[in-house]
């Protein structure tokens, strides 16, 4: 399912960080505060989304602490990416997509990666009206 892509977003399947992250996904949820209210970080059926103002905002050696490979000295990892909605993302994985609004797996359902493209092509009146209507379009599309 599409999640959205804030300033800059640190994404991992969750298969990934159920196998290798020291806790697993309930580890993961607490070190990254998922839970709280004022969280923008996102999960959906096959990933984890962290959001950050910048891609360096993120601390890639505690991640590589908790057991995901990172190689500092190539700075790209198999285990995750960063996605930056106003740049290009330092590395890619082959089963990560994304357009300007939404990034989601390749394994993602067709018809809400086809929301995804939809809302990305939208204009911002219609976002606007969608917000005025109580509806949040960069909510993840499930």
């Amino acid at each position: 399912m599409p999640v959205f892509i804030h300033h800059a977003c640190l994404i991992a399947e969750k298969r990934v960080i159920e196998l290798k992250y020291a806790g697993g996904l309930v580890a993961f949820r607490k070190d990254f505060h998922m839970e709280d209210d004022e969280s923008y970080h996102q999960e959906d059926r096959l990933m984890v989304a962290i959001a950050a103002m910048d891609p360096e905002d993120f601390d890639l050696l505690q991640l590589k602490d908790k057991g995901l490979q990172f190689n500092p000295e190539l700075g790209m990892s198999d285990d995750f990416t960063i996605v930056s909605r106003y740049g290009e993302s330092p590395w890619t994985l082959p089963w990560l997509h994304k357009n300007t609004t939404f990034a989601w797996h390749a394994d993602t359902d067709h018809l809400a990666v086809a929301q995804a493209q939809r809302i990305d092509g939208m204009f911002m009146s219609e976002i606007k009206a969608m917000f005025e209507a109580g509806k949040n379009p960069y909510d993840t599309i499930w």
